[in-house]
């Protein structure tokens, strides 16, 4: 998996750094912080996006029930 800054992934997914900050405060997405700079998972977060296009209530559900299990 790939580890990139909040800004890198903004650009990447073309999501606001804040957006991302949030998903990964409520854990939706998996983060770390190394000397306070945030970095986000690739996957995690291509998966949440796969997750919750498209018919949003049932594929969050189903996101979130696959993280939990």
């Amino acid at each position: 998996s790939y580890w990139l800054t909040t800004k890198q992934m903004s650009e990447r997914h073309g999501v606001q750094e804040a957006t991302l900050r949030n998903w990964a405060n409520l854990g939706y997405i998996t983060s770390s912080r190394i000397n306070n700079q945030l970095f986000l998972d690739d996957e995690s977060l291509t998966a949440y996006l796969e997750a919750t296009k498209g018919d949003q209530c049932k594929n969050l559900r189903d996101f979130h029930f696959m993280h939990i299990t």
